[in-house]
C-alpha cells in the first residue's frame, strides 16, 4: 500500500526573509504533499524543527496550524507554505557559527499527521540537511 508523500521543495534561506519584526525574522519553507489515493486525505497537523547540524542548536520549532485541517484531493499534489519565525538571538548565534568555523549547515524536519480512510493520525516524517545561503 502506498503512503502519502511529503517533499521539502524549497528550504528557508537567510536571503529569503519574508518578514522582519523587532525581535525576529520569518522564513518560509514550501512543503509539497502528494496524495496517491483515489479518495481525499486530511492533513491534521504539521510540526517543524529547524536546527544547526554541527552544534545541534535548535533555532525554532513548533506547530503550523494555519488553514488546517486541510483536505488533499485524490491523486493530487499540493504545496503548503510554512512560515518559521526565528528570534534574532538565534540568528546571531548562527552568524557566529558561520564566522568561526563555517558551520552553515542546517536540518529541517517536518512531521505531518494525516487521516486516511482506514487509519487515523497516520504520521509522515521528512528531514533534510542543506546549506544556508548567506546574502552577499
Amino acid at each position: 500500500m502506498v503512503n502519502p508523500e511529503c517533499k521539502l521543495t524549497v528550504l528557508p534561506h537567510v536571503d529569503k526573509v519574508i518578514d522582519m519584526k523587532q525581535n525576529r525574522a520569518t522564513f518560509k519553507a514550501k512543503v509539497s504533499i502528494t496524495n496517491p489515493y483515489t479518495c481525499q486525505v486530511t492533513v491534521k497537523t504539521i510540526y517543524y524543527t529547524l536546527k544547526t547540524v554541527k552544534k545541534d542548536r535548535e533555532m525554532v520549532k513548533g506547530p503550523f496550524t494555519e488553514n488546517l485541517p486541510k483536505q488533499l484531493e485524490q491523486q493530487k499534489q499540493e504545496m503548503i507554505q510554512v512560515p518559521m519565525s526565528v528570534r534574532y538571538e538565534h540568528l546571531m548565534k548562527l552568524t557566529n557559527d558561520i564566522g568561526v568555523d563555517w558551520d552553515n549547515m542546517y536540518e529541517l524536519e517536518f512531521k505531518l499527521t494525516v487521516d486516511l480512510p482506514w487509519a487515523r493520525d497516520h504520521p509522515i516524517s521528512r528531514t533534510t540537511i542543506a546549506e544556508i545561503q548567506m546574502p552577499l
